[in-house]
Order: structure tokens, then sequence, then C-alpha cells
């Protein structure tokens, strides 16, 4: 199952981010390791995978169908939590046999599977045992074998080892490697803490901080190749040194000097990679690795509406992005990420992860601004009583300026926002995103099922807070009459 999570957000009632702009796209049959420190976001990112949790905002998609908003049990998906969660009257065969309840098997059927992953997991002779007879390392077993007897597309791992005996511990990442090999179209992705358990059991690595992926790829090149320095803290760097560079010649504090290849001046600190023997590595004050190549290859292109074109290569926009487009057609500049980037000729063959390259992953730039928004604008409908052009919504009243009376339709489309104003419709921002001259606004409001992407032109200070009050202007607003 191949994943694509475009700037996953998930912002609780108290206005904390758990995600922030998470983005990534994992491989069908891939086994990612997710490395971040405790509060980073890894565990919202399996509730959002596995559908026990819904994204505030941002889109995520399986095998390229949208999955945001499918419940659990349409998802073919399996978890392996650090609490084991068996049914303690039931036996080992019993709680195993509950996950294919629903799939209508044969006795012979369901016998087969339950018999032949047990015994793969050693457990077929604890099979009428109860799980509190059980240790530790053996109920997770039995956790495995209930999450794998399914044979889904995507399994996730959730600190699997948390309450696994220390000396076990090896013994249950070969049991899950192997697994794996026997599961070769499956997407693995294992959540953990500990760069040694993520460098052991993964061929893809994760790493996250702050809510965001920081970076993703192959674990040989993340961890030689970091691009901030977040990135190696999380992988266990432990020597740091704060100072200042000119021309790439790095004084620290303590007055010890490094020489790089770089003409970066400024504010700068110095990481030891600990997977390249301790070699110190150079980052700028915004974390971004400065010693290395740009992050970001950029192409002179153009966009009519309908194509954009860009080193030799002619993209027929679709409708998603023509509505993302915020700019003016004519020049532009695309931005592409290098780790996107494959071929050993950047104009004559870019290519993305083996296929051309994904309108997702570009950034469109005029005059030095982006002109590419995150998401396109969403329409949002709902059913209220009018009177006299005045909507009654459970945040306030919207005076649409009409004389229209009954119940219609309260349709808003990219609407322009003003500051509050007495009685008008409020509601909760939960992310914003400056594009050239304009501001997109992403909110949630009580009245209407999803979140909502405003327009706001021009910029304004009221909008720099991450919480706070806005207001519809009409001219985003209609109303119409219900169909019959």
């Amino acid at each position: 199952m191949k994943i694509s999570a475009k700037y996953l957000a998930k912002v609780y009632g108290n206005g904390t981010y758990a995600l922030e702009d998470f983005s990534a796209e994992i491989e069908s049959g891939a086994f990612v390791a997710v490395l971040g420190q405790s509060g980073c976001g890894k565990t919202t990112l399996l509730r959002l995978l596995s559908g026990l949790e819904k994204p505030t905002a941002g889109e995520l998609y399986f095998d390229g169908v949208l999955y945001s908003d499918l419940p659990v049990h349409r998802r073919d998906v399996s978890a392996v939590f650090q609490e084991y969660v068996l049914y303690p009257k039931m036996t080992v065969w019993e709680n195993v046999a509950t996950a294919l309840a629903r799939y209508n098997l044969t006795r012979e059927e369901e016998e087969a599977r339950v018999g032949k992953v047990l015994t793969e997991l050693g457990m077929i002779k604890f099979k009428n045992q109860l799980p509190r007879v059980l240790s530790g390392g053996q109920q997770q077993r039995v956790a495995l074998a209930r999450a794998v007897v399914r044979r889904p597309s995507l399994m996730l791992f959730d600190e699997p080892l948390s309450n696994v005996a220390p000396e076990q511990r090896s013994e249950y990442l070969k049991l899950i490697k192997d697994l794996k090999v026997k599961l070769p179209d499956c997407t693995f992705i294992y959540v953990t803490h500990s760069p040694a358990e993520a460098m052991t059991v993964g061929d893809k690595l994760l790493v996250m901080g702050s809510g965001k992926c920081l970076q993703y790829g192959d674990k040989t090149f993340v961890r030689s190749n970091p691009y901030r320095a977040e990135v190696l803290r999380v992988l266990g760097a432990e020597k740091e040194l704060w100072g200042k560079a000119e021309k790439g010649v790095f004084t620290a504090s303590s007055g010890e000097k490094i020489v790089f290849g770089t003409d970066y001046s400024g504010k700068a600190c110095v990481v030891y990679n600990p997977y390249r023997n301790n070699e110190p590595e150079l980052f700028g004050a915004d974390g971004e690795n400065v010693a290395g190549e740009k992050r970001e290859l950029l192409f002179d292109g153009a966009f009519d509406g309908k194509t954009l074109t860009f080193a030799d290569t002619v993209y027929v926009a679709d409708e998603d992005f023509r509505l993302r487009f915020i700019g003016k057609y004519g020049k532009v500049v695309v931005g592409v990420q290098r780790d996107k980037l494959r071929g050993t000729s950047v104009y004559g063959d870019i290519s993305v992860n083996g296929g051309y390259i994904n309108p997702a992953d570009l950034n469109l730039y005029a005059d030095g601004e982006r002109v590419l928004a995150r998401y396109r604008v969403y329409s949002q409908n709902r059913s209220v009583k009018c009177v006299r052009g005045k909507a009654k919504l459970a945040s306030g009243k919207l005076d649409t300026g009409t004389d229209v009376t009954g119940t219609v339709n309260v349709c808003i489309d990219g609407a322009y926002i003003e500051p509050v104003k007495k009685g008008g419709l409020k509601a909760v921002c939960i992310a914003e995103e400056i594009t050239g001259s304009q501001k997109l606004v992403y909110c949630v409001l009580k009245d209407f099922p999803t979140y909502v992407t405003f327009r706001a032109q021009p910029c304004k200070k009221f909008f720099t807070a991450k919480k706070l009050k806005i207001a519809v202007s009409p001219k985003g607003v209609r109303l119409e009459k219900p169909l019959r």
C-alpha cells in the first residue's frame, strides 16, 4: 500500500498542534522506521493512518484514494500498540481468531489461518492458554498474531517493545523482520524513539520533530546526509558547538575553528555526525545544512492555466492544481526538492520515486513569492434558517443584505476575511500560509463538518496568531434555496 500524506495537521481543542504540515510519500511494501523524541507526533500519525482520528487539515491517500475521512473498519490496516489489549477471558487461539470474525470465513479457512500464524510466531503450543499466564513478550506475540492473521496491506507498530523485557527485544525485532519477508507487499510502519532500534528494523527512515517530517529516505542516506541539525539530534548526536561562520570558516564560542567547503557566513552550529565517524557538519541559524547541496532545485518555467512547462517537462494541470494556483499566468520559477529527483541529468531525466514529477512535490514562485497554495479551496455548505437575509448560526449571525426568509443553504467559497465584528460568524484559525500577495487561512467553524479554507487579501497583522477569532465577509458567502 502506497501512502501519501499532504500537509497533514492535527490540532486539538486547546490549540495544541500534534501534527503540523506533515508531508511524506511512502512506497508500497516499504519498511519504515519512524524515529522521533517523545511528543513529536509519532503516535498521532499512526492514529490518523489507522483511522482512529481524523486530520484537522490536509489530505491522506492510500494507493491514490483519499482516506482522510474513511472509518477504521473500511481501512485494510492492522496495528500493534504499546499495550497488548488482549481479551483476558479468551484463549490465545480465540484472541487471534477474533480478528477474522467479520470476514465470513469457513471454519476450515479460519483454523488454517490462525494455526499458520501461531506456528510462525512460535505460539502454537500456547493456543489454549489465557493471556494472564503468558510473559510480556509472549503476550506481544499474540497481539502481533492477531494483527497479521488478517493479512493487511498496512501494518502499524507503536513502540511495541515498551513492555518487552530487554533480553527479549533483539529476538522480537528479528521476528518482525522475518515477518516482513513473508509479507513483501505489506507496508510496515514502525514507531520508536530509539535510534538503535530504528536502524535495526527499518529499511527506510522517517525522522519527525515538532509534528513535522524532518527527513525521509533510505536509512543509510538519511544518517549520512542530514538536512537539518534536528535530524542529527534525534539520531543521537552528542557533540554540538555554537558560534559564527565567516565564508565557511566556523569559529565556536570556545575558540575552536573548523573549515568547511562553503561560502556561508552568519550564526551557525556544528553537530558531529555519529554515523560518519563523528565528522562535523555545519548548520545555519535556521537549522538547515549549509555545507551540502540545496534542498530545492529551481527551474525557469511557465504556467498558462492549463500546462506547466519547465526543464523539458510538460505537465497538464488538473483541476486541483489550477485551483491551488493563485498567481498570475506567465513566467514562474519551479522548485523541486532534491530528494524527489533522481537521475544523472536534471534537464533530461527528471523522475520521482521511479515515476514522473508529482505536482504535490512542486513549489511555484513569482517575484520571489510562492504562488501555489498547499490546499485547494473547498466549498462548504450548511442548511440554516434565515430571516430577511440574516442566517442564524450557532457561532453568530451572518447578514447578507438580502430579504430572503426561510430555510436556505449557506455556501462559503474561499471567502474573504474581515476583522471580527459583533454578531459576526466566528471560527478558530488552525493554520495559515502567505502565498504572494494573498494569505490562505485554514479554519474550523462550529457549524461546518470539516475545515474551511479562506482567502485573505491583502495580508493584515491580525492574522498572525495561530488561534484567533475571525469573521467572514458577505462578499464570499451566498444563500441558496435547498433543492426539493
